[in-house]
């Protein structure tokens, strides 16, 4: 691995239980580069992210949650065979694959980025978005700490990256918050 980083050799590694001494006990684990896990637990992401908080794994099939140890992203990834992946790679352009990407390729130095729509963009297909804690806490009307309380107990769904900060479609919002109003309301009112 080591070797092969000079050379722009890329290396996917992937297993059930990948640590310490199934990487040969000799520091390759803390050298992963991009990470992706699906049904993880806890221990899984401190062993292999180490970042805080620790998401909660999604039940989709197929939802994997990608880092590069500073920001992460949830991904829906193709399901098909060898074969069919095979076939894809070798008859696709790289500027047929940009188009049809859901999220955008890389920026050219090799970090991906998640494709947070322009505000030309936005405007374009109606969707508007609200990016950081505190705004999106705003636009539901609740307290910022509330909504990163509930954000910790259950993700919003499609949670994207505009730089550091989570950034989500008003409509993955407001499916969310309603959500939270349904729990709350068929809980039973206390009793004086």
């Amino acid at each position: 691995m080591w070797q092969g980083a000079a050379f722009s050799v890329h290396i996917v590694l992937a297993g059930q239980r990948i640590d310490h001494q199934i990487t040969g006990g000799i520091g390759l684990i803390t050298s992963l580069g991009f990470r992706g896990l699906a049904g993880f637990r806890r221990q899984n992401w401190m062993r292999l992210v180490g970042t805080f908080p620790v998401p909660r794994s999604r039940p989709e099939r197929g939802r994997w949650i990608y880092s590069d140890g500073e920001s992460e992203t949830w991904v829906q990834n193709i399901w098909a065979t060898d074969d069919e992946i095979k076939q894809w790679a070798t008859t696709t352009s790289h500027d047929a694959a940009n188009e049809v990407a859901v999220t955008g390729p890389t920026d050219g130095s090799g970090k991906w980025e998640p494709g947070t729509p322009t505000a030309e963009e936005s405007t374009q297909s109606g969707t508007e978005w609200v990016t950081g804690n505190v705004d999106a806490a705003a636009y539901l009307g609740i307290y910022p700490e509330t909504f990163r309380k509930r954000r910790q107990a259950r993700e919003i769904p499609n949670t994207q990256r505009a730089g550091r900060s989570p950034t989500w479609t008003t409509q993955s919002l407001d499916e969310w918050g309603a959500m939270w109003e349904q729990e709350t309301s068929d809980q039973p009112a206390e009793v004086a």
